[in-house]
């Protein structure tokens, strides 16, 4: 276990550590679980944001949420991720995914930090 990161930046980067290869999103999120889990991070799976939303991952000291993809276009990832910033209980996300098109989204949404954990290789 090394030091637990505190920020969203820091979460990304422990994911991009993650080797993963394959589309089954179900898969992956548990593979997410165990090192979550690993690493000591208190967090809640499929937190409720509102009556439409369900975050994958959400760590409540941090004020952060995990989104994992593994399909769907970037205007769609982009549509879901702008009603996540729309919540007060969350003050940055992290977009987990294996698709490059997923790599465009904007650094930021209504003022909330938007980091990417690509899982990909070139």
């Amino acid at each position: 276990m090394t030091e637990a990161p505190t920020s969203g930046a820091g979460i990304a980067q422990l994911l991009r550590k993650v080797s993963f290869t394959g589309s089954d999103e179900a898969k992956l999120q548990d593979a997410l679980e165990e090192l979550f889990t690993d690493e000591g991070l208190n967090f809640i799976r499929e937190h409720k944001l509102s009556e439409r939303d369900r975050i994958d991952f959400y760590f409540p000291e941090l004020r952060l949420g995990v989104e994992v993809k593994t399909q769907g276009s970037l205007a769609l990832v982009t549509r879901q991720l702008h009603r996540y910033a729309l919540s007060d209980h969350l003050d940055s996300l992290v977009l987990c995914t294996t698709l490059t098109r997923h790599m465009r989204l904007p650094s930021t949404m209504l003022a909330k930090d938007v980091f990417i954990a690509w899982l990909g290789t070139l």
